[in-house]
């Protein structure tokens, strides 16, 4: 764990030296845009083998005469990134950036069935949430496309990021029989993994007042994280060793969170 954050402080450190002897300019951005991460194996897999289970669930609660009402999980499709990053110039053409952002989904997936079963009523609730966040750190390099007199840029590079992401589920079970609960059991498993993943980076941004800019800004990781850890659970089983999942056959495989996909920002800048 420690190589890929030595690996990263050095990229950065050296970059900083390189541009201090150069004398350069700063440019001070804010950014909010959305991720949108392949997340294969949960999206095929995990999501599948939650709803195929509940699906399971329902048709017996159905064939014992009790009412259902099924909430399937959605696959991730992308969420808010927030963030921000400081550029600094090398000359006319180069730029070395470091920045950073903060991403977070949720998905969660119930089942609720009620009505009389031999003569007792019965309600029957299941359920499971997945949390995923995302703290990134990033280094890139770029190299201006085409700029006219400082008012319009567009540039493209490449860079690596170190990606940490801790992940919680909970699974959820609750039968109430004429109104007193006889099963309540929930229970939790908090896992996280973390990467150094190489990065595609393009974009372009505008002079609008001053010192001000405004740009739209494209980041495409290259990888995967592939091993979790577990970090705590309800009765401490398996902490410390990895996670797995069952995908929708029954097959045990470890989690594992792909991260290819467009990571689309639009930035406010200042320079300096």
């Amino acid at each position: 764990m420690r190589k890929p954050r030595y690996a990263l402080f050095f990229l950065s450190w050296t970059a900083l030296s390189t541009v201090a002897l150069a004398g350069p300019r700063f440019s001070f951005a804010f950014r909010a845009g959305s991720l949108l991460p392949s997340a294969a194996s949960f999206n095929g897999d995990v999501v599948g083998a939650y709803n195929d289970g509940l699906a399971a669930s329902a048709d017996m609660l159905s064939s014992m005469g009790l009412t259902t009402t099924l909430s399937e999980m959605a696959k991730i499709a992308g969420a808010a990134d927030w963030g921000g990053e400081v550029e600094m110039f090398l000359g006319p053409v180069l730029s070395v950036v470091a920045g950073g952002g903060y991403w977070r989904e949720t998905r969660s997936a119930a089942l609720h069935g009620e009505g009389d079963f031999m003569g007792s009523a019965l309600a029957y609730d299941e359920g499971v949430t997945a949390k995923f966040s995302l703290l990134s750190l990033y280094a890139s390099v770029r190299a201006n496309l085409y700029a006219l007199e400082g008012r319009l840029r567009f540039y493209a590079g490449a860079g690596i990021g170190y990606y940490w992401c801790p992940t919680s589920t909970t699974t959820t079970m609750k039968i109430d029989v004429d109104g007193s609960s006889d099963v309540d059991s929930p229970y939790e498993t908090d896992a996280r993994g973390s990467a150094l993943l190489p990065h595609l980076n393009v974009g372009a941004d505008v002079r609008l007042l001053g010192p001000l800019s405004a740009g739209i800004d494209i980041r495409y990781a290259l990888g995967k994280i592939a091993t979790f850890k577990i970090t705590g659970s309800t009765d401490g089983a398996g902490v410390g060793e990895q996670f797995y999942y069952s995908d929708t056959a029954g097959n045990t495989k470890p989690f594992v969170f792909e991260l290819n996909g467009f990571n689309i920002g639009l930035m406010l800048k200042l320079r300096l």
